[in-house]
């Protein structure tokens, strides 16, 4: 994989070589193979600059050097990720006259822009974040995958300027002496512990969402926003009604294309393996369609009641995977958490980042390329939560008498968590119960849950599938949300801090547009959650070797901050909070810390919360 990094300027002012060279450099743990940039100057004394660094996976020669320029049209691109079926498009274009000098996806995607702009979009099937400068139009173009597997920031100043990164590091770097805190952004990071949507922390700075593209026309300086795939088109569209077995060939059909596609490489590759359905499911489909015996990882902890290293030994004992695991104790974690915060380029708070770090960087000792089963929770509703969303629903469709019988017997409950529940239960309809039920305790924090931005998304959802079931809106709202700002943020930024590229076949747009017309039952049937995947896994793997209850990766902080990291987190949080203008202030900090160590309440989330916000700001350079 890469990290990416551009700017034009309209203003006349030159890019400086030397900061544009250093924020390159915050992207060089991304490609650590190599580096370039690119200068320009264009009409009406326009700047142009575009860097690179290299990740090499694809012809691992200098033939696949960034940036890149089309021989024919002198278009240049710079680059991150994979089209997998990248050979598929190459062959059209050279019937059409098109000639490489490469064997790498990056000169096809230019081709493809060349042959056929904006268009060439529909075509590629794989991770993407890109930039093409096309000096013919005097344009930029930027484009992200569908789904968000890779990141894209963009910087913008109105008819001035467009800068745009990998990550959000590097374009702070770039703008280091415009740097200014986006307060309100903050009530979402405090809510839910990441940025959902084109929210970032940065005044200036957004994620380009999923699925969407930027045009900058440096003739008018305007930027112009499109989306080229949207996941509710086919959340729109009617179930399929074939039989089960039908759906579950096609299921079969399309990952197995979708995880051979994904073996294509010239570099090492091997799985995550937690155990757990969806990554037993795509390493057992490797194993059948690698030529090589495939080589997989697993992170376990010394704590048994959370350890699932056991479980996805015995898989990869009958696979017979060659397999590495890697076990964490408490001091391992203590002697890691420092680090790992700094892997992660905006506030972050998703505690399971520690032992995917972890994972990684064991994994990136034997492989450069290891393959993920994320994705499948979302496509077929595998998390506990939508359970619980559909509970809240059918309590909320009793008679008025009744459901006020439970509400203030919830209220009464000495109980938070029993509470809580009868705040969910003032929810008018299901988006706000889905959204609510994910917010933190907030102690101390002003926060309007309606304004923040995934409320917005989870109306927009619901707004648009009014008849769908609770789980539905739930689960198509992560798809949009949850699912691209933390679960691949998390493996993005955990994976590439030691330059192993993460590869999602669940993710493969063709999968995910089949999954969100499988019918509802045939996702949770009977109480049984992603029921579809389960029939799929059982043809490979006996039940008895992977059906249980879903553990995850549970970190213990609530124990460690009153304990061993007690003295770490008291030192970190001392200082006063005026940079964040008022949203967090040192009373709410030192009364979460209060109710923490007196055991009143588990605030371990919060407190996590604000060290993650603090340590990013001291990093940044915003305190």
């Amino acid at each position: 994989m890469c990290g990416i990094l551009g700017q034009i300027t309209l203003s006349g002012a030159p890019v400086s070589s030397e900061i544009f060279c250093k924020a390159l450099r915050q992207l060089a743990h991304r490609g650590p193979d190599d580096s370039g940039t690119f200068y320009s100057t264009g009409p009406k004394n326009v700047r142009i600059a575009l860097g690179h660094t290299r990740l090499s996976i694809l012809d691992l020669s200098m033939a696949g050097h960034q940036p890149m320029m089309s021989p024919r049209t002198g278009s240049v691109i710079t680059y991150n990720g994979e089209v997998y079926n990248f050979a598929e498009i190459r062959r059209q274009l050279v019937h059409k006259g098109y000639k490489f000098e490469s064997a790498c996806d990056t000169e096809v995607i230019l081709a493809a822009y060349d042959a056929w702009g904006k268009a060439c979009l529909k075509h590629f099937n794989g991770m993407f974040a890109f930039a093409i400068w096309d000096q013919h139009r005097q344009t930029l173009f930027l484009a992200r995958d569908r789904v968000g597997i890779k990141p894209l920031y963009y910087y913008h100043a109105e008819k001035t300027c467009l800068s745009f990164a990998s990550e959000l590091t590097a374009l702070a770097s770039l703008h280091a002496s415009d740097l200014r805190l986006k307060s309100d952004s903050l009530s979402d990071f405090f809510a839910f512990g990441y940025f959902p949507g084109s929210l970032t922390p940065l005044q200036n700075c957004y994620k380009l969402l999923p699925g969407h593209t930027i045009e900058y026309d440096l003739a008018s300086g305007q930027l112009t926003l499109e989306q080229y795939w949207d996941p509710l088109k086919f959340a729109l569209e009617p179930e399929f009604e074939d039989k089960e077995e039908v759906l579950l060939q096609r299921l079969e059909d399309i990952l197995h294309d979708a995880i051979q596609k994904r073996l294509i490489s010239d570099v090492s590759l091997g799985a995550f393996l937690s155990g757990g359905i969806d990554s037993s499911l795509v390493v057992s489909i490797m194993s059948k369609v690698a030529t090589e015996r495939i080589k997989t990882f697993s992170i376990g902890f010394t704590l048994s009641q959370m350890n699932e290293a056991p479980l996805a030994k015995k898989i990869a004992e009958y696979l017979g995977t060659e397999h590495h695991e890697l076990y964490i104790s408490p001091d391992k974690l203590e002697d890691t958490i420092a680090k790992v915060v700094t892997y992660y380029d905006e506030p972050f708070a998703d505690t399971s980042c520690i032992p995917t770090s972890l994972l990684s960087q064991m994994t990136r000792s034997h492989v450069t390329v290891a393959l993920s089963g994320d994705g499948g929770d979302e496509l077929y509703w595998g998390y506990e939560r939508y359970v619980r969303v559909a509970a809240l629903e059918r309590v909320r469709s009793l008679p008025g008498v009744l459901r006020s019988i439970v509400r203030l017997a919830l209220k009464s409950c000495p109980s938070y968590r029993m509470q809580r529940w009868a705040w969910l239960l003032d929810s008018a309809n299901v988006w706000e119960s889905a959204i609510k039920q994910e917010i933190q305790p907030l102690v101390g924090l002003a926060i309007d849950w309606r304004a923040l931005e995934s409320s917005r998304i989870g109306e927009r959802v619901y707004k648009a599938l009014p008849h769908a079931s609770s789980m539905q809106v739930s689960a198509v709202t992560d798809l949009m949300c949850f699912l691209p700002d933390d679960i691949l943020v998390k493996l993005d930024r955990a994976s590439m801090a030691f330059a192993l590229e993460a590869r999602v076949p669940f993710l493969d747009h063709r999968f995910v547009e089949f999954s969100l017309q499988v019918p509802h039952n045939l996702k949770r049937h009977r109480g049984v959650s992603k029921y579809l995947l389960r029939q799929a896994l059982a043809k490979h793997i006996p039940r008895a070797l992977w059906e249980r209850p879903k553990t995850g990766f549970a970190i213990p902080l609530h124990e460690w901050f009153r304990g061993p990291l007690k003295p770490w987190l008291l030192d970190v949080l001392s200082d006063d909070w005026d940079w964040t203008e008022g949203v967090v202030t040192k009373s709410a900090v030192d009364e979460a810390i209060r109710s923490h160590m007196s055991c009143e309440a588990n605030r371990s989330r919060l407190l996590w919360s604000f060290m993650i916000l603090k340590s990013w700001g001291d990093r940044i350079g915003l305190i």
